[in-house]
């Protein structure tokens, strides 16, 4: 018997708690516009990032591509050539530094 007081009272606490949550028009179209707005700052970023990458890539690949001149030309030529190219690298490194932190 005191099993069946105590279930038909969690449930009517539990059917309470079930009442509709109403969001008026105003506020659903002011979260809709706070969604998008975050969504198209993180696109930016994303963005951002690509470009850096991208960037990246190019200077590795140019550093990389002065190293192999070692191979066949004189290291007093290579080696103003290596640097300016290391030290592009390590500028596009820098003006990100929050995400090259990694």
């Amino acid at each position: 018997m005191n099993n069946l007081k105590l279930i038909s009272f969690v449930l009517a606490l539990f059917l309470v708690g079930c009442g509709e949550v109403t969001v008026s028009q105003e506020e659903y179209d002011s979260m809709v516009s706070e969604k998008d707005l975050r969504i198209e700052e993180l696109e930016s970023e994303v963005l951002s990032l690509r470009e850096h990458i991208e960037s990246l890539e190019s200077k590795t690949e140019e550093v990389n591509a002065q190293f192999e001149r070692f191979e066949s030309e004189n290291w007093r030529d290579v080696v103003p050539d290596a640097e300016s190219s290391l030290n592009e690298l390590n500028t596009e490194v820098e003006s990100y530094d929050e995400y090259s932190t990694y």
